[in-house]
């Protein structure tokens, strides 16, 4: 394999890994969107008394396992009634998920302690879709920010090797190093 054979081939591994960061970067927007929009929607939904089912910390598997790893998750259930429906719901808030540290799963089952009444934000065109604090928090708001920095950074990179690749094959035209098999080069030898 020749010098420009192997640059070639990673410029190409480059290039796609950068459209790999924009597409992650695209779909954390879009999803960060659509979660975003959710949480400030729930702000706006009707509320009905509910009452806390469970409330514990859970210990969530993870993959090395070690001490570091842990993560920790707080599970809070609960129940209530919409137009003589019974629902439950497990959703404390939008963007509430598992924390590695102990003490914030454990601040948030002490917040809805077992058999505490609390008022449920549902959603009018779905019941079940339900949470205990509506809005939108500070995770939705990372998301926003973190998603389209994730995106901009693989299209900024994608168009920068780009456009070096480009450069550098007008480089070699400029030298003229770029021709026809019959010795025509196309105007680049001037």
């Amino acid at each position: 394999m020749t010098t420009g054979e192997s640059e070639t081939k990673r410029n190409s591994k480059v290039q796609s890994g950068l459209l790999v960061v924009a597409a992650v970067g695209l779909l954390v927007t879009a999803g960060g969107g659509f979660f975003a929009y959710r949480s400030w929607e729930s702000k706006s939904w009707p509320t009905t008394d509910g009452k806390i089912i469970e409330s514990r910390v859970e210990r969530e598997k993870s993959v090395g396992d070690s001490v570091d790893d842990q993560q920790y998750k707080a599970v809070v259930k609960y129940e209530f009634t919409v137009e003589g429906t019974e629902y439950t719901s497990d959703r404390v808030a939008f963007g509430i998920g598992t924390s590695n540290h102990r003490s914030d799963a454990k601040k948030i089952v002490n917040e809805y302690p077992a058999r505490r009444t609390v008022a449920v934000h549902y959603s009018p065109d779905d019941p079940s879709d339900a949470v205990l604090e509506a809005g939108m928090g500070g995770f939705a708001i990372i998301i926003l920010i973190v998603g389209p920095i994730i995106l901009l950074s693989g299209v900024i990179g994608f168009i920068a090797e780009f456009r070096g690749k480009v450069s550098a094959i007008l480089d070699k035209a400029s030298d003229g190093d770029i021709g026809g098999d019959d010795g025509t080069t196309y105007g680049f030898d001037e």
